[in-house]
């Protein structure tokens, strides 16, 4: 005859291997900022060369194009930004650029640095390049200015999340921008330059 603490042992264990799969201890995390998983430099003065991903790396984005002698915007250097798609329920997704008033971008021209940001539909079966990248359209605009908190746009969180970001077209003088990537992965705080942001 079994004991009363064996009876219970055993229907709590029954129990708990009848629980949906669903039941996860594992806890969904809403409301969450991911930085870009990819971040390849994509320059017009070496349009098949493939970059490395400095998502994987330093964190840094730099972004800057030159004027010719007849006044032509040349050498442009965008950037490709990617997101890992959120998980499957996600919804509310958010791209969105920051830049904290004590911790600036660093700007080398002093031009105005207005960055136009593009969709892109697909992205290429081989490495990233200047001239495999094919963007899409125009996603927002946005003023990289200190102490700015901004959302470009938002969309659905389905894959696809990929973006292009140069000097907006309008800008016609020379100009860098570049910034490093950051927050805080344990608490959220400090963060600095393109991000994601969805809620499920």
């Amino acid at each position: 005859m079994l004991s009363r603490p064996t009876i219970l042992l055993s229907a709590l264990a029954a129990f708990t291997s009848a629980l949906p799969v669903d039941q996860a201890l594992e806890p969904r995390v809403c409301g969450t900022i991911n930085l870009p998983s990819t971040q390849i430099s994509l320059q017009q003065a070496a349009p098949d060369t493939s970059f490395s991903n400095t998502a994987a790396g330093d964190l840094s984005i730099s972004l800057s194009q030159s004027v010719s002698n007849t006044g032509q915007v040349i050498n442009k250097v965008s950037s490709l930004i990617g997101f890992t798609t959120p998980p499957s329920g996600s919804y509310g997704c958010t791209l969105g650029i920051t830049f904290p008033s004590n911790n600036p971008f660093t700007n080398l021209s002093g031009v105005s640095p207005t960055l136009d940001v593009y969709t892109v539909p697909s992205l290429p079966a081989g490495a990233p390049t200047w001239n495999n990248v094919q963007k899409g359209s125009l996603f927002g605009t946005v003023t990289v200015a200190a102490g700015q908190s901004t959302t470009i746009n938002s969309e659905s969180c389905g894959s696809g999340l990929n973006f292009v970001i140069e000097y907006a077209g309008w800008v016609t003088g020379a100009g860098s921008v570049g910034w490093t990537e950051y927050i805080n992965a344990l608490n959220g705080a400090g963060l600095r330059g393109v991000f994601l942001n969805f809620n499920c």
